[in-house]
């Protein structure tokens, strides 16, 4: 099977009209995301996640629509963590992408990219993706 594109997960995302089962792996869109972070495709990466977001929320017109955001929020960032990790089960249960997100010292090429996409959007990883509430 040829590698997926960040440009044919989009395309996927952009014309999906009801529910379907994501034709791709998560190996898939782990590795296509990575590849456009080697690019330093922001671009992609950004359009990726906004067109995820519409296709959440026109196919899942019975659910709320800020569960859909933050659903495709918290998907992207775990692949983005996924992508720059590659974690065994175990440092997943230990680490898992809200604590590596957490320590910025743990952020690699994708999660810094993904960081700023969502810093340009406004969106506070901790606070409104993973309802993080820092314990100090």
């Amino acid at each position: 099977m040829p590698n997926v594109t960040t440009q044919e997960l989009i395309e996927f995302f952009r014309t999906t009209k009801e529910r379907a089962i994501i034709p791709y792996k998560n190996s898939e869109m782990i590795a296509a995301v990575k590849q456009s972070s080697f690019k330093q495709d922001i671009d992609s990466l950004e359009q990726l996640l906004n067109e995820m977001t519409d296709a959440y929320i026109r196919v899942n017109p019975d659910k709320p629509r800020e569960t859909m955001i933050r659903n495709v929020q918290e998907t992207f960032v775990t692949l983005a963590y996924l992508a720059d990790h590659d974690p065994s089960f175990e440092e997943w249960k230990s680490i898992g992408p809200i604590d590596a997100y957490v320590h910025e010292c743990d952020y690699e090429r994708v999660m810094n990219l993904v960081k700023k996409i969502f810093g340009c959007q406004k969106i506070n990883l901790m606070r409104d993706v993973f309802q993080y509430e820092d314990q100090k």
